[in-house]
């Protein structure tokens, strides 16, 4: 008697955990593709031109993420994306009509630096709290470290 009560918990807690993976299965993934500094220009942004990893500080740019669903399920609703410097949000976008499995957005926010020296692009996509059911929770964040840097016009003497 023993034995079929222990047969019969190992085969539900075998359902159990079968129909967990199969739900996960089917789960979207929000993925932060990539991240990258571009060059600012008026909207509508069609393209965005990318920079390298420095920018002169009181020039408007662009801090662009790139966000792929690359589960299996369909996002539902809409989703926010976090965009801080050195820790600090300096700008979020709401995603609407969120995208099908292994569909790609980019959103990006104008941003102009001030401080000179070393500093981090961070990019989240459903930040915390979260509000999306994900099959992989660990890739919603990307880094980058850039630099701020004076410009420098050519000196020019008069004739």
């Amino acid at each position: 008697m023993v034995n079929k009560a222990r047969l019969g918990v190992v085969a539900l807690l075998g359902i159990v955990l079968a129909t967990s993976a199969i739900a996960q299965a089917q789960l979207p993934d929000l993925r932060v593709n990539a991240i990258y500094l571009a060059k600012w220009t008026p909207p509508p942004v069609t393209e965005y031109e990318k920079l390298g990893s420095s920018v002169f500080s009181g020039s408007k740019v662009f801090l662009v993420c790139e966000v792929i669903n690359s589960g299996v399920g369909k996002v539902v609703g809409n989703y926010f994306v976090s965009f801080r410097i050195d820790g600090t949000e300096v700008g979020s976008q709401l995603i609407e009509n969120a995208p099908d499995p292994g569909m790609l957005r980019k959103p990006g926010v104008a941003w102009t630096p001030g401080a000179l020296g070393s500093h981090a692009f961070q990019c989240a996509v459903d930040p915390f709290p979260s509000r999306q059911a994900e099959s992989n929770e660990q890739n919603n964040e990307k880094s980058l470290q850039f630099q701020v840097k004076v410009r420098k016009f050519p000196m020019q003497l008069p004739d």
